[in-house]
């Protein structure tokens, strides 16, 4: 009996460091490895067909399936190693993207993210994938480098490079490893990420502009985020960031 009960202990330990360990994850990032936990492992294992996850246009379209853009925004394909590099990447890099350049303020890194996964469904017009999970994380990854651009990061323990460069890093890293065959996904999730960092970041500097960002927080988004904190921990929200004024 000692036994069982000094095994419910540690389990309810280990429980407890899971939720605190889950808890120390800003909100957004939170909920889109959740997310992409989900519905990729759902799929890999064959618990959900994943043809309800790929982006088909036909279907949104002619039968309303209005998840398939969302969810294939999350879906990364298998479960393999490279899935479990890719839930690091998020852990890692949208976290400080969420807590660093977007200082903790969980509406405008929602909005954020809205933008760049538009710019995605955009893409493919031109480039028409199934999934975009990888580019979602692609454009996170670009996002945070050009953040931080001169940030020394280690590329696998073998070589240390500059932020800046890690997206492009890992594109002619899937170069080299997949015997010169292009990370398309991870091209357009960079050039969608860089749009969007140019027109948070860049154009508002430009002669002219007064510092305001054309990309705004939609006030309906400031709203929802607000009531989800009343209903939740009830915390203040963070200061929004200089020049981004909501817009309806």
């Amino acid at each position: 009996m000692a036994d069982q009960g000094g095994g419910g202990g540690r389990g309810a330990v280990g429980e407890t460091s899971v939720s605190s360990w889950l808890a120390d994850i800003p909100p957004v990032t939170r909920y889109l490895m959740l997310g992409t936990l989900a519905v990729t492992c759902g799929s890999g294992l064959g618990v959900v067909s994943p043809s309800v996850f790929v982006l088909d246009w036909t279907a949104v379209l002619g039968r309303f399936h209005v998840w398939r853009p969302l969810f294939t925004l999350l879906h990364q394909q298998k479960l393999n190693f490279n899935f479990l590099l890719k839930i690091m990447y998020l852990y890692q890099y949208s976290r400080q993207l969420e807590m660093g350049a977007f200082g903790g303020n969980t509406a405008d890194y929602v909005a954020a993210l809205m933008y760049v996964s538009l710019g995605l469904l955009l893409s493919t017009a031109v480039a028409p994938f199934m999934v975009l999970g990888p580019a979602l994380i692609s454009a996170i990854v670009h996002m945070w480098g050009r953040h931080n651009p001169t940030l020394p990061v280690s590329l696998y323990g073998f070589v240390s490079i500059p932020a800046g460069y890690l997206s492009f890093a890992l594109v002619a890293l899937f170069f080299v490893i997949n015997g010169g065959a292009l990370d398309w996904q991870g091209i357009v999730g960079i050039l969608v990420g860089h749009a969007y960092f140019f027109m948070d970041q860049i154009y508002p500097t430009l002669p002219g502009r007064g510092g305001a960002r054309p990309l705004k927080t939609p006030s309906w988004v400031v709203t929802a985020v607000e009531r989800l904190n009343q209903g939740g921990s009830g915390q203040p929200a963070a200061p929004r960031r200089p020049g981004l004024c909501c817009v309806v």
